[in-house]
Formats: C-alpha cells, sequence, structure tokens
C-alpha cells in the first residue's frame, strides 16, 4: 500500500535535519549542499522501515525487505533527478548499513543523502571526478558524524545526458543488462575472498577510502543493483531471472525480495533497476525542481539550486542581507516560538510537494457517513 505523507510533516522533519546536517558540516562545504543534503535526510527518512516498492514506467523500479530475523531495515535506496546547466542528470543509489553498527540505518541515510547533494551541488566537469567527489563527501559526513563506529556501504549508477557511470564501495553490487538479457557483474566487493563479509573498506572509515569509479559499458541498457541481503541468495539464478522478466522492472525486483525472504530473509534485502536510456525526463519544468523517490514515497523540492549559490557568494563577498524596517514597538516572543530576527536568519523552507506517479497515489479521503454531513 502506498504510503502519503503531508506537506508539513516533510518541511518540520527537512528543518530538524537541516540543524543536523549543519551541525556536523566542514566550513568548505556550501549551503546549498547543506540544504539539499537536509532535504534528502528527510526523505530517507520518511521511507518505510518495512515491504515498500516505487516504481516509473519506462525508467526504474525500487524495493526494499527487512527480512525475516533483523528488527531493523538498515538497507536504503533512493532515485534522484535534477538538472543543473545544460545537463539533465539523475541517480540510483543503494547502501546498506553495516550491520554490527546500531546506527546503521541512519549512517546509510546520512550517506546517501551526502552522496546526492555532492552530486547536485558540483563543479566538476568529468562524470567520474563527481562520483569520486561524491563517495569522499559521503564518507567524510558518516565519519565526522560517527568518528569511524558506524557505517555503510554505497553503490550508485549516474547519468548525465544519456552518459552513465558508476561508484561502488563495500560489497553491495552493481549488475549491467544489455538488451539481449544478458547479465554481467560491474563492480568488485570489497572484501577478502577468504572472509566473506568482512568489509576492506567502507562509507565512514574516514581516511584512505577509495571509490571504485567506472564508465557504465554502452552496450548496457539497464542496470540493477542489490544488497548483499539479495545477491547472496539468488546470484546463481539472476540470469534466469532476468530474462524470464523481460523488460518489466517492477517484477524484477518483486521476484528478487520475494526470493530472498523465500530463502529464510536472514538479511534486509533492497534492489534497484533503472534504464539508462529510459523515461528520466518529461516536459521540461519552469523552474528548478529536485526529484526524490524511496520506497513508497515520491517527494519534490522546488527550488533555485543556482540561487543557493549566489546567496552564499553574496556572504563571502561580505554583501550585507537586506534589513527589516525596525519596528517602534516591539513584541516579546512567547516561550518556544522564533523572534523576528531568528526568523530572519533561519534558511528559508522550501517548496515541498507530494507527487505520485502511475504505480502511486495518496490513500483516497474517506466518505463521510451520512448522519455526519450535518
Amino acid at each position: 500500500m502506498p504510503i502519503y505523507i503531508a506537506q508539513e510533516a516533510v518541511c518540520s522533519a527537512y528543518e530538524q535535519d537541516q540543524q543536523s546536517i549543519a551541525e556536523r558540516t566542514p566550513n568548505f562545504m556550501s549551503e546549498a549542499f547543506t540544504t539539499i543534503s537536509a532535504f534528502l535526510v528527510s526523505c530517507v527518512n520518511a521511507a518505510p522501515d518495512r515491504d515498500a516498492v516505487a516504481s516509473v514506467r519506462d525508467w526504474f523500479a525500487i524495493r526494499t525487505h527487512p527480512g525475516l530475523v533483523r528488527q531493523e531495515n538498515q538497507d536504503r535506496v533512493i532515485v534522484a533527478r535534477w538538472s543543473q546547466r545544460d545537463e539533465q542528470c539523475w541517480a540510483v543509489a543503494v547502501a546498506d548499513g553495516i550491520g554490527s553498527g546500531k546506527a546503521g540505518a541512519e549512517a546509510a541515510a546520512t550517506a546517501l543523502a551526502a552522496f546526492i547533494g555532492a552530486l547536485v551541488d558540483t563543479g566538476e566537469r568529468s562524470m567520474d571526478a563527481r562520483l569520486a567527489k561524491a563517495g569522499e563527501r559521503a564518507n567524510e559526513v558518516v565519519y565526522r558524524r560517527w568518528r569511524g563506529k558506524e557505517g555503510t556501504t554505497l553503490s550508485s549508477v549516474y547519468v548525465c545526458n544519456g552518459r552513465a557511470s558508476l561508484v561502488n564501495i563495500g560489497d553491495s553490487r552493481i549488475y549491467g543488462i544489455d538488451r539481449e538479457g544478458e547479465t554481467q557483474l560491474l563492480t568488485r566487493d570489497d572484501v577478502l575472498p577468504t572472509l566473506p563479509g568482512n568489509l576492506l573498506q567502507f562509507v565512514g572509515m574516514g581516511q584512505d577510502l577509495v571509490p571504485h569509479v567506472s564508465v557504465v559499458p554502452s552496450r548496457v541498457a539497464r542496470v540493477l543493483l542489490t544488497s548483499d541481503g539479495v545477491h547472496n541468495y539468488v546470484n546463481p539464478l539472476l540470469p534466469h531471472l532476468v530474462r524470464a522478466a523481460s523488460t518489466d522492472a517492477r517484477l524484477l525486483v518483486d521476484r528478487l525480495t520475494h526470493l530472498s525472504v523465500w530463502c529464510g530473509g536472514a538479511d534486509n534485502s533492497t534492489c534497484a533497476l533503472a534504464a539508462v536510456a529510459g523515461r528520466a525526463f518529461g516536459s521540461a519544468q519552469a523552474e528548478t525542481v529536485l526529484d526524490v523517490w524511496t520506497p513508497g514515497i515520491h517527494h519534490r523540492m522546488s527550488i533555485g539550486m543556482e540561487s543557493l549559490r549566489r546567496a552564499k557568494s553574496r556572504r563571502r563577498d561580505g554583501a550585507s542581507p537586506p534589513r527589516a524596517k525596525p519596528d517602534s514597538n516591539p513584541r516579546v516572543p512567547a516561550a518556544g516560538r522564533e523572534s523576528e530576527p531568528q526568523r530572519a536568519a533561519r534558511a528559508p523552507r522550501p517548496s515541498v510537494t507530494m507527487a505520485f506517479d502511475d504505480d502511486q497515489a495518496p490513500p483516497p479521503t474517506p466518505a463521510v457517513p451520512e448522519r455526519d454531513k450535518h
């Protein structure tokens, strides 16, 4: 069943996350990054901690399941779409919180938010450089918060104007599927063959992280991202499952998660399937928007990315913000409420709307019984 979250709830979560992100963000990171990351954290945290799915026809399908053993789902998955300069970009990413950590889910959400935020707020021209920098940014933000005590894997495919590259850290995987349905593993697990499950590197480890970045081969038509709770069970059957599902993305992610649960569900299972040249962009938007999909929910943030950068430049150049007209009879704010200067200093709340595609819709408004109409 789709989940509907009221706009005010998302905005409230955004404001709390913005303050939290700002407290652990290094000074050299931009205000745009802080704002976007806070919005992304609120989106990922709003995703249900249970079996949930989201899909857009001819483009992607994502699904997550907590399994039958774990008390908490520490997997996180996200699809984000935005425009910058003359480029139309989108990314799909999976993060699997380290199982031994108490805050693995939070670390995964923080990493995804920092990673996507860095891609949106990038100044790099090379796609590979963007991915490497975004992976390093996610690692730094997670490390600054938990000092290496919590961490997560991170696998992502990033597409701009039809060009695709990928990054992988840890043991979540990315598979490429060509037009004939042939499947190929595109990533390398950061584990020792003799010690499976023991990560050599992860997001949040701090120094010496080396993100694995590469170009997606041109023959690849679709990409499949999986957490180890999926590929540990279904890897031998994956080529057959891909061919059987044909081009139906929703059918494939459903079968992969169902099979991992049927095999015992010992771990959280998460997967994402996306068409590299899929219908990611429709009609042009009149304003810059950041669309975000998490399992069960589609969020939209209407925000001028360039205006955030200009505001940052004005403060760096010493320009003063416009001043409000002084009040000859100022009122003392009630307890728990912000004063006018506090309200003026606070970052503006972004325009956040809830949108649903053809596979998702808000719950219907319940009918009013006849006896209550008057």
